[in-house]
């Protein structure tokens, strides 16, 4: 890399890392760059919008010319199409039914899939939802706001159940909403289907926003405690991954959980079945019938 260019990266990584900016001078010694030879990269990062000096502070701020390039980025993603070998890895992983979800209003909607390997699997349908309290994926968008508009959401969604188990005590589900923020992953037991189960994982964009989900759905007699950690972990180190492609700044002190071949039902490119088919659909247009992804 062109060394001037590598020194305008680096200036605005550290300048990012500082709400109240820095100096000439703190830029200058906590990247070991000449007085002399900064200057003019922060003249020209300032000239073309991407920092500004404030009179007051004499101190660089990140402006707007960031903030361009962020949108830029935004608008290039493609969550359905990056997510299509993560997807299918997921299938190879466990045989289980994968599928991404995006929000969409008050309910979870299944955008893209791969159908299970294992016969006796729940089909997963494009385009179709499932309201953010009942289903596993759900929760995970709900979790996500603030606990005014989740109380807002509990006070006037009607709460109806889809089977016997589906949580429609208020209270539950925020108990539920606590353990995802927490760290733990979004499970639904027969919470829209009878005899379906599912589990979700976030993927989270470089600001940290959770922008979709990724779901596998299993029959719940096949979901006993050792597929449920293979599942887990599986979900876990695929979603891991995924996020961190989006650029999301994970705690560097946190240890990312691998499943291991031994974990994994199929032993992922080694199986002997056939490639799993991946399917998206044109446009995320919502649905009225429950997903049994959920």
């Amino acid at each position: 890399m062109v060394k001037s260019a590598e020194r305008a990266i680096r200036i605005l990584e550290t300048v990012a890392q500082f709400s109240a900016g820095l100096t000439h001078t703190e830029i200058s010694h906590s990247l070991h760059i000449p007085s002399g030879s900064l200057t003019p990269l922060l003249t020209t990062l300032s000239q073309l919008g991407y920092l500004s000096l404030q009179p007051s502070t004499k101190r660089y701020l990140l402006s707007t010319g960031v903030l361009s390039l962020t949108r830029r980025y935004q608008e290039g993603l493609d969550i359905v199409r990056m997510g299509e070998p993560f997807l299918i890895r997921l299938v190879e992983m466990t045989g289980e039914a994968s599928a991404i979800t995006i929000e969409n209003g008050n309910r979870s909607t299944v955008v893209a899939k791969v159908n299970a390997r294992l016969p006796l699997s729940p089909s997963l349908n494009l385009g179709d939802s499932a309201p953010l309290y009942a289903g596993a994926s759900g929760r995970i968008y709900l979790a996500s706001r603030s606990n005014e508009e989740i109380n807002r959401y509990l006070s006037t969604v009607p709460l109806k159940p889809f089977t016997a188990k589906t949580p429609t005590d208020p209270d539950l589900i925020r108990k539920q909403l606590a353990a995802i923020r927490g760290g733990a992953l979004s499970c639904s037991r027969e919470h829209i289907f009878e005899g379906v189960s599912a589990i979700a994982a976030p993927i989270r964009d470089f600001t940290g926003k959770i922008v979709a989900t990724f779901i596998i759905s299993a029959p719940t007699t096949r979901l006993g405690p050792e597929k449920e950690k293979v599942v887990k972990n599986a979900l876990r180190e695929v979603s891991e991954e995924f996020s961190d492609m989006l650029g999301f700044n994970r705690d560097p002190g946190r240890v990312r959980l691998q499943s291991s071949k031994e974990d994994s039902v199929y032993g992922g490119a080694k199986s002997k079945a056939r490639n799993p088919k991946f399917e998206t659909m044109p446009d995320y247009q919502n649905s009225n019938g429950p997903s049994k992804a959920r």
